[in-house]
C-alpha cells in the first residue's frame, strides 16, 4: 500500500474543488478515504490543513454520521436532496424539533410564511411534536426548491 503525501492529497482536493459544479457539493467519498488514511502517516492537523476539511468530517466515526459539530447539538452529517451533485435541501433532527431546510430558501416564494431565519440565503421549516404544518404549502416549498436548482443548472 502506498502512503499518500500531503502534497499529493492537496492536488487531489485542490482538483475536486475546480471540477465541483456547486459550492455545496458533497466531498466525494473515496478522497474523504484517502484523508481518513493519511490521517494515521501525518496527523490530523496535517491533513485539515492540507485538504482545508473540517476535522470533524475525518474522524473515523464521522462516516457513520455520529460526530457533532463544535456546539454539540448539530449533526455533522444529515440527508440531502441533490439535482445531479447540486444541494437543495436537507433535513436535520434535533432533540426537540427537525428543520427541513433550504439552501437557496430566502429566494423562495412563501406564502404561508412557514419558512424561518435570517440567513442571506438559507431557510428552514421546523417541525415540531404537536405542531401542525400545512403539508401542502409544504410541499409546494419542496417542489420549488427543485425548480430553482434545476432553474440554476440550466436543465
Amino acid at each position: 500500500m502506498e502512503i499518500e503525501t500531503l502534497v499529493g492529497l492537496k492536488a487531489a482536493f485542490e482538483d475536486w474543488r475546480r471540477k465541483k459544479r456547486h459550492v455545496r457539493e458533497a466531498v466525494p467519498g473515496e478522497l474523504l478515504e484517502r484523508a481518513r488514511r493519511a490521517i494515521g502517516v501525518h496527523g490530523l492537523g496535517a491533513v485539515v490543513r492540507a485538504t482545508k476539511v473540517e476535522g470533524t468530517r475525518l474522524r473515523k466515526g464521522s462516516a457513520r454520521g455520529k460526530s457533532t459539530s463544535a456546539a454539540g447539538r448539530v449533526p455533522a452529517f444529515c440527508p440531502t436532496a441533490c439535482v445531479d451533485d447540486a444541494a437543495f435541501g436537507y433535513v436535520s433532527a434535533f432533540k426537540d424539533h427537525v428543520n427541513i431546510g433550504f439552501f437557496t430558501g430566502a429566494l423562495l416564494k412563501d406564502p404561508a410564511g412557514l419558512l424561518e431565519g435570517t440567513g442571506k440565503r438559507e431557510r428552514h421549516v421546523k417541525l415540531r411534536p404537536n405542531r401542525e404544518v400545512d403539508g401542502s404549502a409544504l410541499e409546494q416549498l419542496i417542489d420549488a426548491a427543485y425548480v430553482d436548482i434545476r432553474a440554476r443548472l440550466g436543465k
